[in-house]
């Protein structure tokens, strides 16, 4: 995986290594969280965006060890170093260039290709959940997925949770020019590819940051909340639960024709 991982996986480890080392599951099956009534009011919403790792589907502990060891490896093998070396080269990079690829492109000219491949050789434990097709099903308009991540790992996950069908398009860190959220430059190109848009449109993410922009550009944004100790809701973030599924079945949509 790519950059979104490296959020997950370096960015937020420690509170993401809490998470029970089970089969990756859907993000419904977190506690449920759905807005008081008097703010369900999404009906003028038709163009829905969502983040993929742990908004669509939340990922495991081990899940997360295994993709850290891999773009480690990589890094090692990539510059010819010791482990040691390679995991400060691998944090330097994503903390100065956002994602660790960024700076073995800048840096070392790395094909982007050769490490995505190399770091989404993982396996996938994916459980498909009914109760979170349906509540996509009943959403009107246009549905993109909006990951910082591969592509191909988008499609292996949607394709592993039964809800590939639901999706207009899938926009990845290739589409972005490797640009990660929540750089401005990622959502630069996706609003010119009308992947986002400025009106009628709601915006799922799992990291609060990257629905800053989104907000400004008004759109409605929707944080899913990682775990009880989050952080609080900046102001930009308009709503927040921790059960995707129980979400889309709670908010009122115009009807579908």
């Amino acid at each position: 995986m790519t950059c979104r991982v490296e959020h997950l996986a370096s960015g937020r480890r420690a509170a993401h290594l809490d998470l029970m080392s089970t089969p990756i599951a859907s993000r419904s099956t977190r506690n449920k969280s759905v807005p008081p009534q008097k703010e369900r009011d999404f009906r003028e919403i038709t163009h829905w965006v969502f983040d993929l790792d742990n908004t669509l589907y939340t990922a495991d502990a081990g899940l997360l060890k295994e993709i850290e060891r891999r773009i480690c490896l990589f890094v090692q093998r990539e510059l010819a170093l010791e482990y040691d070396a390679a995991w400060k080269v691998q944090k330097d990079y994503f903390h100065r260039y956002g994602t660790t690829l960024m700076g073995l492109m800048n840096r070392h000219g790395t094909d982007p290709e050769r490490y995505l491949s190399f770091v989404n050789d993982v396996e996938l434990e994916l459980a498909p959940d009914p109760h979170l097709r349906a509540g996509l099903e009943r959403l009107p308009g246009r549905r993109v997925v909006f990951t910082s991540n591969c592509g191909r790992h988008a499609e292996r996950v949607l394709d592993s949770l039964e809800i590939a069908h639901l999706f207009d398009d899938i926009f990845d860190m290739r589409d972005t020019g490797f640009a990660a959220k929540p750089k401005r430059a990622a959502y630069d190109a996706a609003l010119r590819h009308g992947v986002i848009s400025t009106t009628g449109a709601a915006m799922f993410d799992d990291l609060k940051a990257n629905l800053e922009i989104p907000a400004a550009l008004g759109m409605t944004t929707i944080w899913l909340r990682p775990h009880a100790h989050a952080g609080r809701r900046p102001d930009y973030v308009h709503f927040e639960t921790d059960n995707l599924a129980d979400f889309l079945h709670a908010i009122e949509v115009t009807d579908k024709q």
